[in-house]
This record gives C-alpha cells, sequence and structure tokens, in this order.
C-alpha cells in the first residue's frame, strides 16, 4: 500500500549536483511492525548559464575590446548573490587571461567560507571598422614597427601588420 507524503526537505548550500541526502525514518515502513526506513532524495541542480563550476570555483568568461584590454579598465561581473562586482583589469591584459575574486564562488559544502570567483577574459578583435577606426588602427601598427607597412599576407588573406601577433601572439 502505497501513501502520499510532502516533505520539505532543506538543501545545503555548496551541494553538487548528483549528491544524496538521506532523512532518517521517512523512508517504506518496515515489515512486522519495524520503524520506517530512510528516504534518499537524489539532488539535481539547474545550470546557471553564466557560470561554470569547478567544485567551489565559479568561472565566468568576460569580453573585452582589445582598447580596454591593452590600455586597463574596470569591468562588472556577475556574481552568484546577483550583486555584480568590479575588478580591475590592468594594462595589457592577454585573451585568457584569469582574474580571480576571493570568496565570490560558491559557499564551502563542509566548511566555512567560499571559493573563488574565476573571470576568464575574452580579448575581442572589432569587426567592420570605419574609416577612421581604421586608419588610426594602422597608424597605431606603424607605431608598433616603424613604417614598415603592412606586413605580410600569410594569415588567412588578410593583412597583417603585427598588431594581432603583439595582442595574441604566433598562433
Amino acid at each position: 500500500m502505497s501513501k502520499h507524503a510532502e516533505l520539505t526537505v532543506k538543501i545545503p548550500p555548496g551541494i553538487y549536483d548528483g549528491a544524496t541526502l538521506r532523512i532518517s525514518g521517512e523512508g517504506e515502513a518496515g515489515g512486522r511492525g519495524a520503524p520506517a526506513g530512510d528516504l534518499f532524495v537524489l539532488v539535481r541542480l539547474k545550470a546557471d548559464p553564466r557560470f561554470e563550476r569547478a567544485e567551489d570555483d565559479l568561472k565566468v568568461h568576460v569580453n573585452l575590446d582589445m582598447a580596454h584590454a591593452a590600455l586597463g579598465t574596470t569591468i562588472s561581473v556577475p556574481t552568484l548573490d546577483g550583486e555584480p562586482t568590479h575588478i580591475r583589469v590592468a594594462a595589457g591584459t592577454q585573451h585568457g587571461a584569469v582574474l580571480r575574486v576571493r570568496e565570490r564562488g560558491m559557499p564551502r559544502l563542509h566548511g566555512r567560507g567560499r571559493g573563488d570567483l574565476l573571470v576568464e577574459v575574452r580579448v575581442v578583435v572589432p569587426q567592420g571598422l570605419n574609416a577612421r577606426q581604421k586608419e588610426l588602427l594602422e597608424e597605431f601598427a606603424r607605431s608598433l614597427h616603424g613604417e614598415q607597412g603592412h606586413g605580410d599576407q600569410s594569415h588567412g588573406g588578410r593583412e597583417d601588420s603585427g598588431i594581432f601577433r603583439k595582442i595574441f601572439g604566433d598562433k
């Protein structure tokens, strides 16, 4: 004979997807008057599309234009709490750099404190430059390499004055 019961289960902060919680005495009734067994609850977490989880750390990707990566800036980064935090991106930050914000990740399941928020910087190269932007970028490229011109055409047919190698390295 089955019986329907509704229970409120407290899920501890920082629990992992796939964890099992045991609730004593809420399972099937025992045979011949024995006490009820335990109920096991399998926890499934809904992913937050803003973050990737690595144990107690959370990782977030932030797009940054190449000018701000070169010059440095302050950016707003989402957090698990819903309140964005502001972090300083140093001048010369490279594509793929990871900045650490301490104690802004997941709560630790079996301990005090929290993991860290890891901010991965993705430097975005602009597309569709207007004439003035292109002129300024070409001037900048010449200033990096003297008046050598535009460099070679070995990168998929696009002009490569060395600026992209300077920013992203030889890849």
